[in-house]
């Protein structure tokens, strides 16, 4: 957006400036007619409307993504942390479950079941901080899969 700011702005320079460059011919005849005035001056006009929202629009994106990032990490941490807490109180209700009769069961299906939902939207939240911060996204994933490989080979050492 910027390059095709910086483009009309070279060729509205041009055309302003060629009375300048050929001044025996400027002498002889003006360069434009008045309607030709009018239509640069309005093409001008729209080009530089244009390039200035789009180059508003990305450094407002940029602004915002530097101001939200730094929090946004320790945010995606605790979502993290919260999706581990609730994986392993998944695995600690299907403990519990082994040992328990009908009626508990019934009850441990309940907890199961929202804990589960709750899991889910904490990974749909992951999800929504990739956008943000998706290079701490990858690095986490990354770590989190190491350690997990980490502790799946311990066992068989």
């Amino acid at each position: 957006m910027i390059t095709i700011s910086i483009v009309a702005a070279l060729f509205f320079l041009f055309l302003a400036a060629q009375p300048l460059l050929m001044p025996e011919e400027a002498a002889a005849e003006p360069p434009f007619t008045r309607l030709e005035t009018v239509l640069l001056q309005v093409l001008a006009v729209v080009v530089s409307l244009i390039g200035s929202f789009g180059f508003g629009r990305w450094s407002a994106k940029k602004a915002a993504k530097e101001l939200v990032q730094p929090h946004a990490r320790s945010a995606f941490r605790r979502v993290l942390f919260l999706v581990e807490s609730l994986g392993r109180l998944l695995e600690a209700i299907g403990c519990a479950r082994d040992g328990r009769g009908q009626k508990s069961s019934a009850d441990l299906d309940v907890l199961e079941a929202i804990v589960t939902e709750q899991r889910a939207t904490a990974i749909d939240a992951i999800e929504d901080w990739r956008e943000i911060v998706r290079d701490d996204v990858e690095g986490l994933e990354s770590r989190l899969r190491k350690q997990l490989k980490d502790k799946v080979e311990e066992p068989g050492e």
